[in-house]
């Protein structure tokens, strides 16, 4: 509310997260009207300086999310953020994991790219930067590449699969689909480190 009356950036981060009713009070804010009708009946009309924006995470890997109302999405200004360049993701990785093997990193964000197009789902972040991180955190303390992937990028592929009592590089192997085909890739990859 405050936002609102006095101008302020509103950020609502994963929006589809929220419950269908509290994104629908959000309709006449964003609409002509520019007023936001509270519960309580009050209206406050919108700053001049005041900005909504949101964020969604979309696609399979986001459990609990749901699409949002085409109402409300027709309100919106959308803007779909593109792949990062490969040089700056590695900077990134770098960075925040303080692992500085380049070459390495470089067949990381690689093997992340090759799963993104195996999924064939734009929208879909069942590989991310954050699962890199997670991955190159645990290799470093194990000095276990191979099994670390396992542990991290492959186990949220596979891990919906419950034919797979427990995720291990032959159980992984011997299912087949996109974590087989993601594992043998960076088996391919990182053979010798």
């Amino acid at each position: 509310k405050q936002a609102v009356r006095y101008g302020a950036v509103l950020l609502f981060d994963e929006v589809n997260l929220a419950a269908p009713e509290v994104v629908g009070t959000l309709n006449t804010l964003l609409d002509d009207s520019k007023a936001l009708v509270l519960d309580s009946g009050e209206v406050v009309k919108a700053n001049p300086k005041f900005m909504y924006i949101e964020s969604i995470n979309r696609g399979v890997g986001y459990c609990g999310t749901e699409d949002t109302n085409l109402s409300h999405d027709n309100r919106l200004l959308q803007v779909r953020f593109a792949s990062m360049p490969k040089q700056k993701e590695i900077d990134i990785l770098e960075k925040t994991t303080g692992y500085h093997d380049r070459e390495i990193l470089s067949i990381l964000v690689d093997v992340e790219k090759e799963a993104k197009k195996s999924i064939q789902d734009p929208s879909s972040q069942l590989v991310s930067i954050r699962d890199l991180q997670r991955w190159i955190t645990e290799a470093k303390y194990t000095g276990e590449w191979i099994e670390s992937a396992v542990d991290t990028i492959i186990t949220s592929l596979v891990l919906k699969d419950e034919s797979l009592e427990e995720i291990t590089q032959r159980s992984v192997l011997a299912n087949g689909g996109i974590g087989a085909d993601l594992l043998e890739l960076i088996m391919d990859r990182l053979e010798g480190y």
